[in-house]
């Protein structure tokens, strides 16, 4: 996979199970989101399943810089890390919704397999991953195992200020995307 530059991130989303996503008075209310790499589902839940709404909204920051799994008895988490912003003027926004199989890389299309049963996807426009001077500032991994509700967490693109990422769940627990901050965005799992 090739780095190129991609928008930080900072959706304010909620999707508790069963609920809709609220709307924050920082960011725009959710809508449906437009697929990027995968294709949406006409009902990938059932009835023992907590739907995941699609969500979208505006980002504090347009600087990604890492990822980090937190796993605890109460489910695990998702935290995608932002570093100051750019001094380009971009409209950062990511994007949730909940995906299925099959997965190809951005850039040469080739087949990339994810575990889980269940799959989400975060997407983010206008997010670099080099700060003003073309220097690197990702540092995260963009393939990370898990051994709780979250199974893997997997870039499938990163290009020309976006950046797109799987989360592969196991089972059907509830998602939630937290209010992003100008420091991360957290994605729940719970069990």
């Amino acid at each position: 996979m090739r780095s190129i530059p991609a928008a930080a991130l900072a959706i304010v989303l909620l999707a508790a199970c069963g609920t809709s996503p609220t709307p924050s008075t920082t960011t725009p209310s959710a809508t449906t989101l437009p697929t990027a790499g995968a294709t949406t589902a006409p009902s990938l839940t059932t009835s023992a399943a907590c739907p995941i709404a699609p969500q979208e909204g505006r980002l504090l920051s347009d600087r990604l810089t890492g990822l980090r799994l937190a796993s605890s008895p109460a489910g695990d988490s998702v935290e995608f890390l932002f570093g100051p912003r750019s001094s380009a003027p971009t409209l950062p926004k990511g994007y949730l919704l909940e995906v299925r199989p099959p997965f190809a890389a951005g850039g040469s299309g080739l087949p990339i397999e994810v575990k889980g049963t269940r799959f989400v996807q975060v997407r983010f426009e206008g997010m670099y991953l080099y700060d003003d001077a073309g220097t690197a500032t990702f540092t995260g991994t963009r393939d990370t195992l898990g051994t709780g509700p979250v199974a893997e967490v997997v870039v499938i693109d990163e290009s020309e200020g976006y950046s797109t990422w799987i989360i592969g769940i196991r089972g059907s627990g509830c998602v939630s995307l937290g209010a992003p901050t100008s420091d991360e965005l957290r994605v729940t799992v719970l069990p």
